[in-house]
């Protein structure tokens, strides 16, 4: 019967959970959930994770439609309501 080298499999899944940490960090800091992001990586594969979190564009929801549109944005190009009083997210 085999050993299990338990440090090891500790370590690695630290590392694991580190690296999806920081997955879920960079979808978050581009305006994405931090979860959704955090449980796509540690399913996955962080590195996959960070790579997707890195390639997501950043944008924002319009508060009277729901569209996405970026954050520099001063009017929704779905429904054309003014987006600069909204503040910085």
């Amino acid at each position: 019967m085999q050993e299990v080298n338990l440090l090891g499999l500790g370590l690695s899944f630290s590392i694991w959970t580190v690296v999806s940490i920081i997955g879920g960090k960079i979808a978050q800091n581009k305006g994405r959930s931090f979860w959704k992001a955090w449980a796509l990586c540690m399913l996955l594969n962080p590195l996959i994770g960070i790579i997707v979190a890195l390639a997501l564009n950043r944008y924002k929801n319009c508060q009277f439609c729901a569209e996405y549109v970026k954050p520099e944005a001063t009017l929704c190009k779905h429904c054309g309501k003014d987006q600069a009083f909204e503040g910085v997210e």
